[in-house]
C-alpha cells in the first residue's frame, strides 16, 4: 500500500498544475487533497484508499470570475489585443444566460478532472479510480464540505 506523505508534495504541485491548465484566472473549480486516514467511516470498499481528490464547483460563479478567466486564459495568450477583446466580449455575451453559464462551468469541471486523472494514471506508482454516482452520494457525507461549493467529482487513489 501507498504511503500518503511518499507522495504528497508531489501531489500538491499535480493539483496546481491541473488547476491552471486552462486558465491563470479565477477557475469555476477547486481541487483539494484529503488523505484517506483522515476519513472516518469509511465503507468497505474505501479501506484501502490513500487519498481522496475531491474537485469542487463554485457555487457563485458570475460575469466579473468568467471574465478573469477568459483574460487569463490559454487561448488568448497568443491573441492580439483586438482578438482578445472580441473573444472576451463574445464570450460573456454568450454565458450571461445562467443555465448556459452552469453548462459552461461543468464543462470545465470536467475537462480539468479528465486532465488530472490522466496525469495521475500516468504515474506508474499510483492506482487511480473515480468516484460513479452513487459512490460520491457517499462521499458527500464524509469528505469535507463547503457552503460555497458543491462537490462535482472525486478521483481516488489506492
Amino acid at each position: 500500500m501507498l504511503n500518503y506523505s511518499d507522495f504528497s508534495s508531489n501531489l500538491s504541485r499535480v493539483l496546481l498544475e491541473c488547476s491552471l491548465f486552462m486558465s491563470f484566472g479565477t477557475t469555476p473549480y477547486t481541487f483539494s487533497q484529503v488523505q484517506g486516514t483522515e476519513v472516518e467511516n469509511k465503507y468497505g470498499f474505501q479501506e484501502d484508499v490513500v487519498a481522496y481528490l475531491p474537485v469542487y464547483l463554485w457555487k457563485e460563479y458570475g460575469v466579473v470570475e468568467l471574465e478573469d478567466f477568459l483574460r487569463n486564459s490559454q487561448e488568448v495568450i497568443s491573441m492580439d489585443r483586438e482578438s482578445t477583446e472580441r473573444y472576451i466580449e463574445y464570450s460573456l455575451d454568450r454565458y450571461l444566460d445562467d443555465d448556459l453559464l452552469d453548462t459552461w462551468k461543468i464543462k470545465q469541471g470536467t475537462i480539468a478532472f479528465g486532465y488530472l486523472v490522466a496525469k495521475l494514471k500516468t504515474a506508474q506508482e499510483l492506482r487511480v479510480s473515480t468516484a460513479n454516482p452513487i459512490e460520491l452520494e457517499l462521499l458527500e457525507d464524509v469528505l469535507p464540505g463547503y457552503d460555497e461549493m458543491k462537490l462535482f467529482a472525486v478521483a481516488i487513489l489506492h
